[in-house]
């Protein structure tokens, strides 16, 4: 890393992040999922990997940390080394999807396709 990065990116990838950071990357994930409209898939993903998560996160970040900080995913990754960070991104989909009126249970009466004019 040049002198230049690290004067304008404050925080390292061995640091913790700071908690406004978090709470920002949290809620850009919870985003991407309610954008792309994967959820589902969201959260068993999120709850698949959150015993191992503290391990990965730390292994990727001390052996892949300048890697990851060149393609912008240190940040992310960082996330994912306190479990309850997990959580609160599982919980901040559900709170958006909530917002939206979602309820995937329920298909839509637009979405339902009418055969014989029935």
């Amino acid at each position: 890393m040049n002198s230049e990065k690290s004067d304008a990116h404050p925080w390292h990838y061995w640091q913790e992040l700071p908690p406004d950071k978090e709470e920002e990357l949290i809620d850009k994930m919870a985003k991407f999922f309610i954008k792309n409209k994967i959820i589902l898939l969201g959260q068993i993903l999120f709850e698949s990997i959150s015993p191992i998560s503290r391990i990965f996160s730390e292994i990727g970040l001390h052996m892949f940390g300048p890697f990851l900080d060149y393609f912008g995913v240190d940040t992310y990754t960082a996330v994912f080394r306190k479990r309850v960070n997990i959580q609160r991104i599982i919980d901040r989909m559900e709170e958006l999807e909530r917002e939206q009126g979602r309820n995937d249970t329920t298909v839509p009466s637009s979405n339902i396709v009418k055969k014989d004019g029935i």
